[in-house]
């Protein structure tokens, strides 16, 4: 083929400008960013991966997962005040309620069951409902109970004054069960005989019979009880309630947990949120049912623990304890342990026992009796029954404090003075003890000596000496029947001289006291007179 000279010269220029601007100048211009350019290139190719990866992950979401629409989702509810299942004191009749909404979307929900409600006796129950521009609906609520007014004397002049009903106590049917009655015993407020049986639930109830059906309200509960009339009403005040198996437990040997429940349900005291009442003990733990209650009496001066650091909330009640409890809940016997009565009217009551003026002083009031063989039974368990019924009579007696009677106690240097004595005679029955105890043990020892074994016979012959006088007689060593009986003899005449001793002692002690109890009334009657005197020149 023939190129002409035109075209061989325009080849040649075409080739020097390739040459020149692909090999000479990247070597010449850009040698000294050799290195920049190798890590751009390698940040690049990381770039373009991950934008590739990107690029899959968003095509992967727009397949599998749609995104979520907001007004689909509902809006959230927060209350801020007050705390939710708290307890409110009786003088608080209302609230306001506060609560936040929190929403996604750019509309305002409405929200229904905020600002200030009335508040009734016992447990209130309110709905808050919150509804988005979407229709999108969240529910909550909030319950807040209103303690029961601790129980008041009227006075006379205001007796007959119409007094404000609580809407609890209202009757809806009129069938003799109020409203809050009917919730428990689990009846149609709105009707009067809710089995349809033809008696009223009022009626049934009163008859302790079942208001849902037949059969009785308690197997173990009959009108006959003694306590029947006062566990009802302990009952339909929300106190107490029976057992899933259709039992009252009435005869059931009450815990001192249990104890501690009903006293504060009782008596209206309020329920302590604190655990540092109970931290000590060491069978009370924070999430336990009983640990409020207890905290409650703790606090309240009411009750305290052993001695070992617990409060013995599984071992049963005694008497004692129960009546103990019960007074403090009044503010009666601060100090009691440390005081004596004068008198006691139970055989197996010792005055100078801890326990003996907070039995006493409840025994003068007519809060406790008892048995028919004149015991108390100090350290006896206290059934159901038994704790209603105390508590119950000392409602009764105890509430208005004029009503109350006092009783007498020793003066400290006479208690003392009988505790020096129970101590003397704590001692010489100690030692009574121990003088029956050592000959006995002297016996056994000589049983058991060489001198009460047959001695072995000696064939040889012996020389026997002539007796010598003496004014001591002589009793063969081999005789050990002959020395357990004087022993006896011995001990049963040391016996007698004691207790001889021990009754001339007791009644030296009874008329020293009769005495010093007679004079004590002599200078009252004294001055009680010279006072009236006085008073009678006075005027």
């Amino acid at each position: 083929m023939k190129i002409s000279l035109q075209n061989l010269g325009a080849l040649l220029l075409m080739i020097i400008f390739v040459f020149t601007n692909l090999v000479l100048l990247p070597h010449s211009s850009h040698a000294d960013h050799d290195e920049d350019d190798d890590r751009y290139e390698i940040r690049t190719e990381y770039e373009q991966e991950d934008a590739i990866e990107d690029e899959e992950d968003d095509s992967y979401n727009r397949v599998s997962s749609p995104p979520i629409k907001r007004d689909s989702i509902p809006p959230t509810l927060r209350i801020i005040s007050p705390k939710n299942d708290s307890h409110v004191p009786f003088e608080t009749t209302e609230i306001r309620i506060k609560v936040e909404v929190i929403d996604d979307t750019d509309s305002s929900p409405k929200l229904v069951g905020d600002g200030r409600h009335g508040l009734a006796v016992g447990i209130n129950v309110f709905p808050l409902t919150a509804t988005d521009a979407s229709g999108n609906v969240s529910t909550t609520s909030l319950m807040v109970t209103r303690n029961k007014e601790e129980p008041k004397a009227i006075p006379e002049e205001i007796a007959t004054e119409e007094v404000m009903v609580d809407e609890n106590s209202k009757d809806s049917d009129g069938d003799g069960l109020n409203d809050f009655e009917e919730g428990i015993f689990r009846t149609n407020p709105k009707i009067v005989d809710t089995d349809g049986d033809g008696i009223s639930d009022g009626d049934e109830v009163s008859l302790l019979l079942n208001p849902l059906g037949s059969g009785k309200l308690f197997s173990d509960l009959t009108s006959s009880h003694y306590a029947a009339a006062d566990i009802l009403e302990f009952i339909k005040s929300g106190y107490v309630q029976g057992f899933g198996d259709g039992s009252f437990g009435t005869q059931k040997a009450l815990t001192r947990a249990e104890a501690a429940k009903l006293i504060v349900r009782s008596r209206n005291i309020p329920i302590s949120d604190s655990t540092s009442s109970t931290n000590h003990f060491s069978d009370v733990h924070a999430h336990d049912w009983f640990a409020p209650y207890i905290g409650s009496l703790v606090a309240s001066g009411i009750a305290k623990g052993y001695g070992d650091g617990t409060f013995g909330v599984h071992s049963p009640i005694t008497r004692s304890e129960m009546v103990k409890m019960i007074l403090m809940s009044y503010g009666i016997g601060t100090g009691f342990e440390d005081k004596s009565p004068q008198d006691t009217h139970f055989t197996d009551l010792d005055p100078l026992a801890w326990q003996a003026s907070y039995v006493e002083y409840a025994a003068a009031n007519n809060v406790v009796n008892g048995y028919e063989n004149g015991g108390f039974g100090p350290h006896d368990f206290v059934t159901r029954g038994d704790a209603i019924k105390i508590l119950a009579s000392a409602k009764q007696m105890l509430e208005i404090p004029a009503n109350r009677k006092a009783i007498a106690f020793m003066t400290p240097q006479e208690r003392l003075a009988r505790l020096e004595l129970k101590k003397q005679d704590n001692e010489r029955l100690i030692a009574l003890e121990q003088a029956k105890i050592i000959p006995q043990q002297r016996s056994a020892v000589q049983k058991n000596s060489p001198a009460s074994t047959p001695a072995k016979v000696n064939t040889e012959p012996k020389i026997t000496p002539a007796p010598t006088p003496s004014s001591t007689p002589v009793i063969p060593q081999n005789n050990s029947a002959q020395i357990a009986a004087q022993q006896e003899a011995d001990r049963k005449a040391a016996a007698e001289q004691e207790a001889a001793k021990l009754a001339a002692e007791a009644a030296a002690r009874a008329t020293a006291e009769a005495e010093a109890k007679a004079k004590a009334e002599a200078m009252a009657r004294a001055a009680a007179k010279q006072k009236t005197q006085t008073q009678t020149r006075a005027s």
